[in-house]
């Protein structure tokens, strides 16, 4: 288990030490952050139990992994999960949030930011402005969307970009980006005619896909991820400048689910946007 870990990112190098003795005995040397990233899933995680997918390279920044029992920032054990189904204190919600994480989430987050702008004002270093989640696959996309939010919510002056880990497979570790809802939803002007695409997960290759624009006017059933494609198919012919999809975790679906969807949806609509409920409204 990584017990310290020091980092410079703005240089991109980065050392971990399994040991905290004053001589400095027992640091391990690794090149580049991915390889720190990949140490520490493999310390708590496992590679294989990620979703499988391509994604970008691995960039430096705040990362956490979500396993079947617990939730951890780099090397630290913020919040427990039971079950393999919901976070510890579930219905504890973080008023600060919206209700959209558990408080233990939030705070958990929030003290890992604040350690971040203390040691980046120390050397000089701006806060980093990456988020990389991983998850096991089996999760619920729920605790994965949930972590999303806390992380957003809680960094200093402006939310930061989001990235899924992804087993990239011979590629090795790879990062997916997405968006969140806001946490309240979102209130936008009928002049801009938003389609707001959306896609709840019902859980296993069960789904309804709708939209917030009432030219849309339904909600369609999707029984198989084939089916869900061809519906996504059908509305982007009908509808091709629009590229956002928004992808509803608070009804089931599991996080390897979750990236079957972006996958399989990303010829259609290149810009994925995450939600736990939250509302699109054409004003």
């Amino acid at each position: 288990m990584l017990k310290t870990i020091i980092f410079a990112l703005s240089t991109g190098l980065f050392s971990a030490a399994p040991s905290s003795s004053p001589a400095g005995k027992g640091f391990e040397q690794l090149e580049g952050f991915d390889a720190i990233v990949v140490n520490q899933i493999n310390e708590v995680l496992g590679m294989s139990r990620l979703p499988s997918g391509m994604g970008l390279p691995v960039e430096p920044g705040v990362y956490a992994v979500i396993t079947s029992d617990r939730l951890t920032i780099f090397d630290k054990d913020v919040a427990a999960v039971e079950g393999g189904q919901r976070f510890a204190g579930a219905d504890q919600p973080a008023p600060e949030s919206g209700a959209n994480c558990p408080q233990s989430v939030f705070d958990g987050f929030y003290l890992v930011w604040s350690r971040v702008v203390d040691e980046a004002r120390v050397a000089a270093l701006d806060i980093p402005t990456r988020v990389l989640l991983g998850a096991d696959a089996s999760l619920p996309a729920k605790l994965f969307v949930q972590t999303a939010y806390a992380a957003a919510e809680t960094r200093p002056l402006s939310p930061p970009n989001l990235y899924m880990l992804v087993n990239g497979g011979r590629a090795g570790l790879r990062s997916r980006p997405f968006f969140l809802l806001p946490p309240k939803g979102l209130l936008l002007p009928s002049g801009q005619r938003p389609l707001g695409l959306r896609v709840t997960m019902k859980g296993a290759d069960r789904f309804s896909v709708s939209a917030a624009s009432p030219r849309f006017g339904r909600v369609v059933e999707a029984t198989s991820a084939s089916e869900l494609l061809n519906i996504l198919q059908d509305v982007k012919k009908r509808n091709p400048g629009k590229e956002t999809l928004i992808i509803d975790a608070s009804e089931g679906g599991t996080v390897g689910e979750l990236l079957k969807v972006v996958m399989m949806a990303q010829e259609e609509f290149s810009r994925v946007v995450f939600a736990l409920g939250q509302d699109v409204i054409i004003g």
